[in-house]
């Protein structure tokens, strides 16, 4: 968007899935995972100039890379990718609307995970996303919204092998 333009900051929780491949070659780890979620967050007020706005994130996606090192049952990772989202904006304001707009972007983070002796993995990750902007008809004028996001997400993955 451009200078000025309203951007989404929003705070929450989201719950979600995921489902990847990877192969491992000694202690290197290549791979694809893509992830949904369905967020609980949105923001209010970004509008300015008097509206009552309310946006809210509804579905959060990506399709990524997945590189990583191995040491022992630690692994390091970096991750990047395509980036989707949904947003909802609704004004309460006397003529104001409800617009839905799908998002796309990129992503790009890292993590650690741990395999257990039961063959489940627990992890942590990190990653900062930019779904790009859109015109919310009825909602921005001729504003744009964007989104971004930094999120700090916990892993449990249970290998299908």
């Amino acid at each position: 968007g451009a200078p000025g333009d309203p951007k989404l900051s929003p705070e929450g929780i989201e719950v979600g899935g995921l489902a990847g491949y990877g192969f491992a070659r000694g202690g290197l780890l290549l791979g694809v995972e893509a992830d949904l979620s369905f967020p609980d967050f949105g923001d209010e007020d970004v509008c300015g100039a008097g509206l009552d706005c309310e946006f809210d994130v509804r579905l959060l996606s990506s399709l990524r890379a997945r590189a990583g090192i191995a040491a022992g049952p630690v692994l390091f990772y970096g991750t990047g990718g395509l980036a989707f989202g949904v947003i909802q904006a609704e004004v309460a304001t006397p003529g104001g609307g409800s617009d839905r707009e799908g998002l796309a972007g990129w992503t790009l983070g890292g993590g650690i995970e741990f395999a257990s002796g039961a063959g489940v993995r627990v992890g942590a990750e990190y990653r900062h996303s930019d779904y790009g902007s859109a015109d919310i008809a009825g909602v921005s004028g001729n504003d744009e919204i964007s989104l971004q996001t930094d999120e700090f997400r916990l892993r449990l993955s249970v290998p299908l092998n």
